[in-house]
């Protein structure tokens, strides 16, 4: 007892120890701090994939049992998987097969609305380029004049991105959008851009654009 009390006296004059038992104190409040939030992040994690294993589950059985308000239930189910999850690595996977179930119910503005959304959460993922396309693709498509028109720039966008993974796709794409107009040289000259910047590769978007250069209604 009598070891303890000069200790704790020995401690209360030595400044230098004061600060090391404070120093040793920060660092361990931090690491439990850490500590904590790991787990918290690993559990909402788990938590996330759970939800989202849920909903396409009901998403498959909505593309195979096509049952009256099954679309509807799947939409919600995403939406609900958001809202919850919206801070995990799942939040935008849950706004894409959202703007699925949207679509196949025939809102597709909506869709493409929330497929926009969905992308402003994975400026990372590897599907990135594949999003971006789809969603150009959906808003030409759309009944907005405006939408149609940031499909139309998007798309032309990533036709002459060096950098986007899908540029051959994205080059038949913009093409095909002439093509479909009846404005065949102004297709044929794009689909040139696409056989001149992937030349001696094997494509099959180069082959599909040929295809479409060499018929003849």
């Amino acid at each position: 007892m009598k070891s303890l009390t000069r200790m704790t006296r020995w401690l209360g004059s030595n400044t230098q120890m004061q600060f090391i038992v404070m120093g040793t104190g920060i660092v361990l409040g931090v690491a439990a701090l850490g500590g904590g939030f790991m787990w918290y992040r690993m559990h909402r994690e788990d938590n996330a994939r759970q939800a989202f294993v849920q909903a396409f589950d009901m998403l498959e059985n909505a593309r195979s049992e096509k049952t009256e308000g099954s679309w509807n239930d799947v939409e919600q189910a995403f939406r609900h998987g958001f809202n919850e999850y919206r801070n995990s690595s799942l939040a935008g996977y849950f706004l894409v097969y959202e703007s699925q179930a949207l679509l196949e119910q025939g809102n597709h503005d909506q869709a493409c609305a929330v497929l926009e959304q969905a992308i402003d959460y994975m400026p990372y993922s590897q599907l990135y380029d594949s999003y971006s396309l789809r969603l150009a693709l959906m808003q030409i498509d759309a009944t907005d004049p405006q939408l149609q028109e940031r499909g139309y720039n998007e798309l032309k966008a990533l036709a002459y991105d060096e950098h986007n993974a899908l540029r051959s796709m994205a080059l038949y794409y913009y093409g095909l959008y002439y093509y479909n107009q009846q404005d065949r040289e102004s297709a044929q000259t794009v689909w040139n851009d696409l056989f001149a910047a992937f030349d001696g590769e094997t494509s099959p978007w180069v082959e599909r654009a040929q295809a479409k250069l060499e018929y003849r209604e």
